[in-house]
């Protein structure tokens, strides 16, 4: 169900950046066969959260049932409580915000990729207490 939903997030970008104008040289990696390889994702993943209990319904086992399609109906559930709790609406691809918060992505990325990612770490790590610094290599 997460890979399915970042592909409808996917596709949200990629309208919004068409309806925007948004030059695709100007992004880092492109989709291959974008946005027709995305569809086809999308696809197969809808058809993977429809027919994954498929074995539950002959003999219908209630157990298999709930545990197969327990993600899907959560996630409509909660989705839709939070469009009525927080009252959001959907957003139209030309008015989507595609530019804030880009400036300091972009600049811890060239902080990253300025200083090596090794040294910065070992900074990092060399400021911590001895007991921190075994807890923090272990993620």
């Amino acid at each position: 169900m997460a890979y399915t939903l970042m592909l409808v997030a996917y596709l949200g970008f990629y309208h919004a950046r068409v309806a925007q104008g948004m030059d695709p040289a100007t992004l880092p990696y492109r989709a291959l066969w974008a946005p027709y390889s995305t569809y086809f994702a999308l696809l197969l993943g809808v058809l993977a959260l429809l027919f994954v209990g498929y074995d539950s319904f002959y003999p219908f086992d209630v157990w298999s049932f709930i545990t197969s399609y327990f993600a899907l109906a959560f996630g409509i559930f909660m989705f839709l409580l939070w469009k009525v709790v927080r009252r959001t609406k959907f957003v139209s691809p030309r008015d989507a915000d595609l530019i804030s918060g880009k400036a300091e992505v972009d600049e811890e990325c060239r902080h990253w990729e300025e200083s090596g990612i090794e040294e910065v770490e070992k900074q990092r790590l060399a400021r911590m207490s001895f007991p921190r610094r075994c807890w923090e290599r272990l993620w």
